[in-house]
């Protein structure tokens, strides 16, 4: 027995250097936070992302945990609205969807997402930089997502749709009304012959008056000769 508790010590000590870490508050996690559109769902992925994210970097200048586990996570935030990626110390979840808090820097078990009860579950206890095994946790914000830019596209049809009949209707409408003038004005010359220009009452032509030109007489050249 005594054995048994010798050997398990070193387990029992770590799995509790892992949790404390997670408690601990991690004011160098904050600024690395950045809004994403989707998560990493396979290790490759995973791997691609970290590297971009390069949390590698950071790890010689945070305080909040050794090198090795200030790592990339892709997680919930605090309210389950959004996805995150973070430079965070790894946490032992508890059977529940990793979420990482602003306001408490750091990674929170939150009950209110039990992993454990979906189609795919979580196990009950899993390392938060594995979350990407988990995609159920994030299939909400998926859905969320899909449904705002399926808005978005069916709003700009509708916009697309709505200017289209406008300029229909008005170019219709100007139709309608030049063809109305066009019938008022044939119908007032029928009841009214309308004259030409130059027709008599009559409809004869007028004849052309041509006025004779003559020579302008100066009257003082005419006082002086």
């Amino acid at each position: 027995m005594v054995t048994i508790t010798v050997l398990l010590r070193p387990l029992l000590f770590a799995s509790f250097h892992f949790t404390c870490l997670g408690w601990t508050p991690c004011p160098q996690s904050v600024p690395t936070v950045s809004v994403v559109s989707r998560c990493p769902s396979t290790e490759k992925e995973w791997i691609s992302a970290a590297g971009k994210k390069n949390c590698r970097a950071l790890r010689k200048s945070q305080n909040c945990s050794e090198d090795g586990n200030f790592v990339y996570h892709c997680v919930l935030n605090q309210e389950a609205t959004e996805l995150m990626e973070v430079c965070a110390p790894i946490w032992y979840m508890a059977g529940y969807c990793a979420r990482f808090s602003i306001a408490d820097k750091r990674l929170i078990n939150d009950p209110r997402m039990d992993c454990t009860d979906f189609v795919s579950p979580c196990p009950r206890r899993f390392p938060s930089n594995e979350s990407y095994k988990y995609q159920m946790c994030y299939n909400k914000i998926y859905e969320a997502n899909t449904y705002i830019n399926d808005r978005a596209k069916m709003d700009v049809t509708t916009i697309a749709l709505v200017c289209l009949l406008a300029f229909f209707g008005t170019t219709t409408i100007v139709l309608l009304i030049l063809i109305f003038l066009g019938y008022k004005k044939h119908e007032f010359c029928v009841s009214s012959p309308c004259k030409r220009r130059g027709e008599k009452e009559d409809g004869t032509h007028a004849e052309h008056i041509i006025i004779p030109l003559r020579p302008i007489v100066d009257d003082t050249y005419d006082d002086v000769i």
